[in-house]
């Protein structure tokens, strides 16, 4: 298909058409300019990229010596136009071929909302709805996810014995504050930051339910971690991400 834009009036979305490197001069690199873009470990450890050490919550630069903490995060570094760094001047990205796991699952086939249009916080994204009802399923141990790309976490606090996530998301390089309340509030801060910590598209949701059982020493029934996992979805703190089986190739 050829590039180009559709705009749905019904949904208040647009959709581009034809593949991503194609539709630069059209979208002019907007993820690569709006949001951080966020690597795992073993990328930033194999010292390819240009990168940082940051703290999850407060998204400042990490100080916290402990090799296990749960926050930190790694994110490509941005220029003073907080534009990723390796994107050039003709919006085109200086490393596409090795560009890292993150660059190499987004896509916008879901289209963009219009901005003050219909506020974010209103709607579930396409992928989501799609993905929920799979997550009743035992299968879907096996699916993916990572924190949204378009929101920064600021904080998790407990009160009146609630669990609220505070997060800014960012749309149309403007910034909205959310404050949304996670509704398994025994499950408490530590975890939930752990749990957040560790969706980082690489790891299966199997493994984060074996990981988090291990190192906080509980028992999760598979059926509430999906749950939480759905909680999570609904919430628009993280999205879903294609599979990665032994044969995949990525795009």
């Amino acid at each position: 298909m050829a590039p180009g834009l559709v705009f749905d009036g019904k949904k208040r979305r647009i959709y581009f058409t034809g593949k991503c490197p194609d539709n630069v001069d059209l979208c002019e690199a907007i993820c690569c300019r709006s949001w951080d873009v966020p690597i795992n470990k073993q990328e930033f450890r194999s010292r390819k990229y240009a990168a940082l050490e940051v703290c999850n919550l407060p998204g400042r630069i990490c100080e916290n010596q402990e090799i296990d903490c749960s926050r930190r995060r790694y994110k490509l570094k941005k220029k003073k136009d907080g534009s990723c760094v390796y994107l050039n001047s003709q919006n085109r990205c200086r490393i596409y071929p090795q560009r890292p796991l993150t660059c190499r699952l987004f896509e916008c086939k879901n289209g963009w909302n219009i901005a003050n249009v219909l506020p974010p916080r209103q709607r579930i994204k396409p992928a989501i709805r799609k993905a929920l009802p799979s997550l009743r399923e035992k299968s879907s141990l096996k699916a993916r996810f990572m924190l949204d790309p378009a929101i920064k976490l600021k904080n998790l606090f407990c009160l009146g014995g609630k669990v609220t996530i505070s997060a800014e998301l960012c749309n149309e390089n403007k910034t909205f504050t959310r404050e949304v309340n996670f509704p398994y509030p025994e499950f408490g801060r530590k975890k939930l930051a752990y749990l957040i910590g560790v969706l980082d598209g690489r790891n299966t949701l199997e493994e984060t339910l074996s990981g988090l059982q291990k190192r906080f020493k509980i028992k999760l029934s598979r059926n509430k971690f999906l749950k939480m996992i759905r909680s999570l979805l609904c919430l628009d703190i993280i999205i879903p991400i294609m599979p990665i089986g032994e044969n995949a190739r990525l795009p």
